[in-house]
């Protein structure tokens, strides 16, 4: 009887027992997310990790690579644009109206030697006043792949309008060196603001420091005149002569010159819509690296050229000092519609004078010494 009692009681324990270990060994079901389709309402099972797994392999990890990519083809595309071997592309050899040629050495001018803060020197030439009395000193900066002879044909009217006029050939240019570990580049470097402060130091070593100092570039050479402005106070006006476009225009030539320098590595005869092609696949690359911010591309690229760009648009922005800017009728990278948009966001409204053409090949004529003319007025007039 009491067998009898004891094994249902038993029996309904074990049971219970083993439906619980059941339940315990059976596997946890993932998560439920509800999505709701365009018939009913429905559960469907997903599992998170493996969804964000996904996403990340098909969204994230593409658009990673495609940045990182577009970033190492800008980054070469600059080193072949700003590298010294690619000097046919030659950026800045139309900017200015006088045209980009040596010029033979003068014999009436003084040599001297510069000396730098890296321990060479620089070569230039010191064109002494032939008036009684000296009103002030003019500095020249050539462009690109020039000489301190580029302003041959301006020699005359500055020193007989009572100035003293030094050139001088940057790091990398002319009868200068090299500086340690740089090269000439189309973009201003910290190397090039500093040949033009050791410049105004040996003017005011040898004139004294009342002196008034007037910067007188050309192509690239405007640009760095007009970042000395911006940052040295002892420059007391500028000149330009064929400034070179602002930053966008000036990365849209180089591009420009990179397809058309790359031409022969598929082939000069190739059909038009072939070179379309690869232009707009150089473009749609290079969007990423134009997303970084204008400080970083300067760091990367000064990285790998071995040298530091400085931030042309602050410097710019900066100047306060007499702004008399010098144009021809016709240029190949900046408009007139451009110069004038320049104008007008600087401080002051610098003046503007557009030189015919013809002066710009042949140097001589009424508009030619019209414009010595002007510049000379200017730099007097700076000086009051």
């Amino acid at each position: 009887m009491f067998v009898c009692t004891a094994f249902p009681v038993y029996s309904g324990t074990a049971i219970f027992h083993e439906e619980q270990i059941a339940k315990a060994a059976k596997p946890r079901k993932p998560d439920r997310i509800r999505r709701r389709s365009s018939d009913s309402a429905a559960f469907y099972p997903v599992d998170k990790r493996a969804f964000v797994y996904t996403t990340f392999q098909a969204i994230v990890l593409p658009l990673t690579m495609m940045v990182a990519l577009g970033i190492l083809l800008r980054i070469i595309a600059h080193l072949f644009l700003l590298s010294a071997r690619t000097r046919s592309c030659r950026l800045f050899s139309g900017t200015p109206w006088l045209p980009l040629s040596v010029h033979p050495p003068r014999e009436d001018g003084e040599c001297v030697a510069i000396p730098t803060t890296d321990g060479q020197f620089l070569s230039g030439s010191f064109f002494k006043h032939t008036t009684r009395k000296r009103k002030g000193v003019v500095l020249f900066c050539h462009e690109l792949n020039g000489n301190r002879f580029g302003v041959a044909p301006y020699v005359e009217s500055i020193v007989s309008a009572g100035f003293d006029l030094l050139t001088f050939d940057f790091h990398g240019h002319g009868e200068s060196l090299h500086s340690p570990g740089g090269y000439p580049t189309p973009l201003v470097a910290v190397d090039d603001l500093a040949d033009v402060r050791a410049a105004i130091d040996w003017i005011i070593g040898k004139t004294g420091p009342e002196i008034r100092i007037g910067v007188l570039g050309m192509g690239k050479g405007a640009t760095i005149a007009l970042c000395a402005a911006g940052s040295d106070p002892r420059v007391t006006s500028v000149i330009l002569d064929g400034p070179p476009p602002e930053r966008r225009l000036f990365e849209k030539n180089c591009w420009d010159a990179l397809v058309r320098s790359s031409r022969s590595l598929v082939n000069t005869r190739s059909p038009r819509y072939v070179l379309l092609l690869g232009k707009a696949v150089l473009y749609t690359i290079s969007c990423p690296f134009s997303i970084l911010k204008s400080a970083w591309q300067r760091r990367i690229l000064g990285y790998w050229c071995g040298c530091r760009f400085v931030n042309t648009v602050s410097l710019v922005k900066s100047v306060r000092q007499p702004i008399f800017i010098v144009h021809g009728n016709v240029e190949s990278l900046t408009r007139a519609d451009q110069i004038h948009a320049f104008r007008d966001r600087m401080a002051g409204r610098p003046r503007v004078w557009f030189v015919p053409r013809i002066a710009k090949r042949t140097h001589a004529g009424a508009a030619f010494e019209d414009c010595c003319r002007q510049i000379t007025r200017f730099l007097a007039d700076a000086d009051n």
